[in-house]
């Protein structure tokens, strides 16, 4: 009886490499996975940092701009009033 020598059947050998290609795709693809994963979850992560600190920015601006009309508005209202009091003063004074 003659025995069967795996390494010297073509077939075989090549089902092992197609199988051994097979499983190392699937493993690639899942390190893939993994790495898409992981890359979408830290630019999540960094654009909620650019998101908090452009909002952080902007009420800085808006406080500024809100402080800077509060300042202009009130220096405004001062020359009106002396412009207003020397007026009074004026038809006071005929």
């Amino acid at each position: 009886m003659r025995m069967f020598d795996v390494t010297s059947a073509p077939s075989f050998v090549g089902a092992l490499d197609v199988i051994s290609s097979i499983l190392s795709i699937h493993l690639f693809q899942g390190e893939h996975a993994s790495q898409v994963s992981a890359l979408r979850q830290a630019g999540h992560e960094a654009l909620t940092v650019v998101v908090e600190e452009y909002r952080a920015s902007l009420a800085a601006a808006m406080a500024q701009q809100l402080e800077t009309c509060q300042r202009t508005l009130a220096q405004g209202i001062q020359h009106e009033t002396e412009a207003l009091r020397a007026l009074l003063a004026q038809q006071v004074g005929f």
